[in-house]
């Protein structure tokens, strides 16, 4: 719209006016950089933000070349444009005409091709969350694991504990039991 309105202006006021307007209501940067960050993760995302300040150079460099060479087009294709047509009145309007139906084009593909990242922020939640989960299942399992093994230290320490209680109580008894067979060899002896 707005550039149609500076393909229409016929004096430096209008024009300005007609920037400013377009300037108001134009925020495609502004989206097209939210949209890349909604289809992007931290693998890819530099990648395509460079894709997108390229394409603006590319809009800066081939813009005012090709408005350039669709300006004035009576004088410059005078079979295709005759004097005296709208574009003989409006010298700009040609170039203002181009992009107006190329932004058209766009526009109608935003709508009916460009898919909604909305799902697409929530699938990225839900898999953050799933993998915050599943981080939180491993360290509960290895949490788990280190218990187990600890009570196992305790088990086997306690088992062992407990079997060398039982080899010093047999060593022990045994002692004890060969102190009274000396002894009844002893008394045996001394009756003899």
């Amino acid at each position: 719209l707005s550039l149609s309105w500076f393909g229409f202006s016929v004096n430096y006021n209008m024009a300005i006016c007609a920037r400013l307007f377009g300037g108001l209501i134009n925020s495609n940067f502004s989206v097209s950089k939210a949209y890349l960050g909604d289809i992007t993760d931290s693998t890819n995302r530099a990648r395509a933000f460079s894709f997108l300040g390229m394409m603006v150079g590319f809009g800066n460099i081939f813009g005012p070349l090709i408005g350039g060479l669709l300006s004035n087009p009576t004088e410059v294709f005078p079979t295709i444009f005759p004097a005296g047509s709208i574009f003989d009145v409006y010298p700009y309007f040609l170039p203002t005409l181009l992009a107006t139906i190329l932004s058209f084009f766009s526009l109608l593909f935003t709508i009916f091709f460009l898919p909604e990242t909305i799902h697409l922020q929530k699938l990225k939640q839900q898999q953050a969350s799933q993998q915050r989960i599943a981080e939180q299942q491993v360290e509960l399992k290895e949490l788990r694991q280190a218990k187990i093994i600890e009570m196992n230290n305790q088990n086997n320490e306690q088992i062992m504990n407990e079997r060398a209680i039982d080899a010093l109580s047999t060593s022990l008894k045994n002692l004890h039991s060969f102190q009274k067979l000396k002894e009844e060899n002893d008394i045996t002896e001394d009756y003899n």
